[in-house]
């Protein structure tokens, strides 16, 4: 799936990866690929993702929003 890491000054991230774990105001969650469509507000945390080969990595972030279709994660962070 792809997924893409914005901020308002510039691109974070944008890449294909297996997993992405995001810090939701409601408690963390994963998705995976084939994740149903979802949209929902992120808090102060951690994104982590892993690549294709098994590289995992991770940023903090004060809050933003992520949604979720079609295979394309987008986030727009603070």
């Amino acid at each position: 799936m792809k997924l893409k890491v914005i901020s308002s000054e510039h691109e974070l991230f944008d890449g294909e990866v297996l997993s992405a774990t995001f810090p939701g105001t409601s408690g963390r969650f994963t998705v995976l690929e084939n994740h149903a469509p979802l949209i929902s507000t992120l808090e102060a945390g951690e994104i982590e993702y892993t690549e294709p080969g098994g590289k995992q990595s991770r940023f903090s972030v004060e809050g933003g929003y992520v949604e979720i279709h079609d295979n394309r994660v987008t986030v727009c962070i603070r």
